[in-house]
């Protein structure tokens, strides 16, 4: 019983060793700014782990800490913390339909000059004024763990995408003509399908007269979300334990190269059993015997050339 473990372990080893040397072997594909071969999530009760294999080695990722990034060194509005509820209860409350989107035409641009920035902006479903306000002055260290939770919900995790690409308060996603019926747009690999806008409303900023062209409706097709997931994890997640694909391809060699040295040794000692005419079991002489070895019992098998063994 103990042999067959031992065999059915060398094998599962030999088979992570030459998976290990095959995965050294792949060229793999890029997420995020990380080349990697595979990856795969394990979801515990309180947390999602994620191991991945890079262009090098194998990586098991743990979701970000939630600790203080930056710290806010300037003025924050006084209706931006008017919502007591804590930070997680506000995440929750998140929702895709939050999200509104609306393309912005600078009218004094040059002849020809036809790009559009993308600008999103939130409304709130509980009707909580200075919710995601509250949340945008947060800082980011304390939110990611929160909202990489939220891209596993569908209902979210539009919402979750939008707000780790532009918290706080940055990004720049332009189309580059204005629209003429249905469109799609990429928010940070993200792409948005969007009905015909209609006639902009004009208006004034800072940086001149605007158009403002205000999307009815939009829609974001769910099978994205897994990407967006590789994509926040690889941005986010910490690496808590690395295994070089070389280190594992030696860890994993080394019970079947016993195996190995085990069965060339049990052979060698088979033929030279069988060559003095000793009991292949217990190595009794059998020279005096005819049947069965006196010692152990096992039958003794005759020589092809008549000679008992």
């Amino acid at each position: 019983m103990v042999r067959r473990l031992f065999t059915v372990a060398c094998m599962l080893s030999l088979l992570l060793c030459i998976s290990a040397v095959g995965l050294r072997a792949r060229q793999g594909r890029v997420v995020g700014n990380r080349h990697e071969i595979f990856s795969f999530y394990l979801k515990s009760r309180h947390a999602r782990y994620t191991l991945r294999g890079d262009a090098d080695r194998l990586v098991l990722c743990a979701p970000p800490l939630a600790v203080v990034h930056y710290p806010w060194p300037y003025w924050i509005p006084a209706d931006a913390m008017k919502d007591p509820r804590p930070v997680p209860t506000l995440l929750a409350l998140m929702r895709n339909e939050d999200i509104d989107w609306d393309l912005m035409h600078y009218s004094d641009q040059k002849p020809g000059d036809e790009e559009l920035k993308v600008n999103h902006s939130y409304h709130y479903g509980d009707d909580t004024a200075g919710r995601y306000n509250r949340l945008t002055f947060t800082d980011e260290g304390l939110l990611h763990p929160g909202l990489l939770d939220a891209l596993e919900d569908p209902r979210r995790a539009v919402a979750a995408h939008v707000f780790l690409a532009t918290h706080p308060m940055n990004g720049n996603w332009t189309l580059p003509r204005r629209p003429t019926g249905p469109f799609t747009f990429e928010f940070d690999g993200m792409k948005v399908d969007c009905a015909p806008v209609g006639e902009p409303i004009q208006g004034g900023s800072a940086g001149g007269l605007v158009d403002d062209y205000n999307v009815a409706s939009w829609h974001v097709d769910p099978s994205q979300f897994p990407a967006l997931r590789a994509q926040w994890h690889a941005r986010l997640d910490r690496p808590v334990v690395t295994l070089p694909y070389s280190r594992a391809a030696v860890a994993t060699a080394i019970l079947p190269a016993l195996w190995l040295a085990a069965w060339l040794r049990r052979r060698a000692l088979l033929r030279r059993r069988r060559f003095e005419n000793l009991c292949r079991t217990c190595g009794y002489d059998l020279r005096a015997s005819r049947e069965r070895c006196p010692e152990c019992g096992t039958p003794i098998t005759p020589k092809p050339d008549g000679i008992i063994a």
